[in-house]
């Protein structure tokens, strides 16, 4: 089986991005109405021990591992030795991990938190984490690797479908916090064996002993390239956390199961972060050791350009609707609706950075890029802090935004010197203010029709025209180019091809007899 191309891999994500965006939105809504605020603040804080772990135990061997695969052909011996190893590392570092944080969690729930009804679902959550998730992100290096899109897809459907039945059927014998832990930690055990059985296209699942020695031998090449991106990966996940720790320790339950919706509603566009970087990085790496100037300078800015089209439009018209938005989860969840407006924003610049990483990452420059997550770090924790006290929810949100736009800044002035081409030659100034004036037109709709009308009629029109606004004002200043309307008939094209075939006609025809 051959090894994916960059489009098409980014098709799949993209589409992987839309499908579970509207798949969480749902699944959100759902669980908020049927197991209330008070357990969606239990939720929140029994799963930030997990969320800890994830932050503490890598050393970013995943991208090192991919890195290594990206020149290996498919079913390669060594394909399996590389990943035996690093997975064994993995389980072994967040097993320790796991322990370490789960004696802390029992301490600071029994004192200065002061939940110690929590303390068994956080640590079952530990448990189940280790199992099920660390396997699972490892199963996702190999197919980022080899750009499997489609794979990648459905097992990530499976996952958000799985998690979306189960959390409504155990509702009703289980309206707990235990609930909601069993549906996800479930979900992700389902779809672990669905990664699996989609890998042996790549992977065999047996090598002879020589090929895990061999892997095995590469595994401290793989970490002291992983340990250069880990102090930036530790302090971007601690950006993200950051907010429900500092609201755990001043604010009640119900403030913060407010504040874990508009978070968990926002933070969705992280995910078509990962979409992009996952299929990004072999292709940047690739196309360095093909010493492809050229291509690595196209794939960057496009991904930059398509990036801030399509989160940064999209978040500027939720934060004009973020009052009938937040108020689809029912009673108690508005006052999270001042957080949401900045929170939006958060992961399309949190992307912006992530893709610009990915090149660094491919330069063999970790260090620089992970210096630029320890300034986002230190500036959320120290504005967060600061903006909660005066301005409680939403300061916190604007904390979590200032720290973003402090990696983005210098990250962005660095751009140019990582390209083989003119910048200027790659993007025109006419898309840049055509993405600002359209973000400024598509927020003043929406806010102004959430202002005037009524709920259900405000949540449905506010976003959907502003939306609308945004885009024709977009498109009229001149943000669409040649290429990408190139590209959008290579897509149509190939998805009228796929449904030709799929109705058991051969390409070109047309049907008629």
């Amino acid at each position: 089986m051959k090894r994916g191309s960059y489009g098409a891999g980014l098709g799949h994500g993209a589409f992987s991005f839309l499908a579970n965006a509207v798949l969480a939105l749902l699944t959100s809504v759902v669980v908020a109405r049927l197991y209330g605020v008070q357990v969606i603040g239990e939720y929140a804080l029994a799963a930030a021990p997990a969320g800890a772990v994830w932050l503490l135990s890598t050393v970013r061997e995943q991208p090192a591992l991919m890195r290594r695969l990206t020149p290996l052909p498919p079913r390669d011996p060594l394909v399996t030795g590389l990943f035996a190893a690093v997975l064994t590392f993995s389980s072994a570092l967040t097993a320790g991990v796991s322990l370490l944080v789960g004696l802390l969690t029992w301490w600071l729930f029994k004192g200065p938190i002061d939940h110690p009804g929590l303390i068994a679902p956080a640590e079952a959550m530990l448990v189940a984490s280790l199992l099920f998730v660390n396997t699972c992100w490892n199963l996702d290096t190999v197919l980022s690797a080899f750009r499997a899109g489609r794979p990648l897809l459905l097992s990530r459907m499976h996952q958000a479908l799985v998690y979306l039945a189960l959390s409504i059927a155990l509702s009703f014998p289980m309206p707990s916090v235990w609930g909601l832990i069993v549906a996800w930690y479930a979900s992700w055990a389902t779809s672990m064996v669905q990664r699996l059985a989609s890998c042996r296209a790549f992977m065999r699942l047996r090598v002879g002993r020589g090929a895990l020695r061999e892997g095995f031998s590469i595994l401290p090449e793989l970490l002291r390239f992983g340990l250069r991106l880990t102090p930036g990966f530790l302090a971007e996940g601690i950006s993200d956390e950051a907010g429900t720790w500092i609201l755990g320790a001043l604010v009640a339950l119900p403030t913060i199961g407010a504040y874990n919706r508009a978070w968990t509603i926002a933070r969705r566009g992280l995910e078509l972060n990962y979409r992009i970087t996952e299929m990004l990085f072999p292709t940047l790496v690739e196309r360095r050791l093909l010493q492809d100037s050229e291509g690595f300078d196209r794939a960057l800015v496009d991904s930059l350009r398509y990036t801030a089209i399509a989160m940064l439009l999209p978040a500027a018209v939720a934060a004009g609707a973020a009052v009938p938005i937040m108020s689809i989860y029912g009673p108690g969840f508005a006052a999270g609706a001042g957080a949401f407006a900045f929170l939006v924003f958060v992961p399309g610049i949190v992307t912006l950075s992530a893709v610009q990483s990915q090149a660094l990452f491919a330069e063999g420059r970790g260090m620089l890029a992970s210096s630029y997550g320890l300034a986002r770090a230190f500036v959320t924790l120290f504005a967060a802090v600061l903006l909660v006290n005066a301005h409680g929810v939403s300061g916190v949100g604007a904390g979590m935004l200032i720290g973003a736009c402090a990696q983005l800044a210098p990250l962005s002035a660095g751009l140019p010197r990582l390209l083989g081409s003119d910048l200027s030659q790659l993007v025109r100034a006419r898309e840049a203010i055509s993405l600002v004036g359209a973000g400024i037109v598509g927020f003043a709709i929406a806010r102004l029709l959430s202002a005037a009308l009524s709920d259900p009629l405000a949540l449905l029109l506010a976003p959907t025209l502003g939306l609308c606004a945004a885009a024709a004002v977009f498109i009229v200043i001149g943000g669409v180019q040649p290429r990408d309307r190139e590209r959008v008939q290579l897509l149509i094209g190939v998805f009228g091809a796929r449904l030709s075939l799929a109705a058991g006609r051969p390409r070109g025809s047309s049907g008629r007899t």
